[in-house]
């Protein structure tokens, strides 16, 4: 059973990394928004926080207003400051984007690698 659960978690991050279409974004849209399960997966509040992310990276309508609301959800401190660092870098504004990229400069704003990493990836995602 547990097997199967990471097989599961293994699809799941693996779609959610590709998806293009109009059907799957409006798919992963309301597996955000009701809180669904993925195939009797329980997403956890990363996915959550990864689908709104990967939404506004697709411009999917109303990007700024899923990020926001995912930023409401989250409840860790710690979490909650990471989607804050990442969210320009997903931005469907270019100046913002171009910001966080240019804020990168200064060492401070990258002390936290793996945030650093993660905003990277979505600025240069394809």
């Amino acid at each position: 059973m547990h097997q199967v659960v990471k097989v599961k978690s293994a699809v799941f991050q693996i779609i959610l990394s590709v998806f293009i279409s109009k059907k799957s974004q409006d798919y992963f849209y309301n597996l955000w928004k009701d809180r669904e399960k993925f195939y009797d997966l329980n997403p956890s509040e990363t996915d959550y926080s990864t689908i709104a992310l990967a939404l506004s990276l697709r411009d999917y309508p109303g990007a700024d207003s899923i990020l926001q609301e995912q930023l409401a959800r989250i409840d860790d401190c710690e979490r909650r400051e990471r989607m804050e660092f990442i969210m320009p870098s997903v931005s469907t504004d270019e100046k913002v984007r171009d910001k966080f990229f240019e804020s990168l400069q200064k060492p401070e704003n990258r002390q936290q690698e793996i945030w650093v990493r993660s905003g990277l990836y979505y600025l240069n995602h394809p």
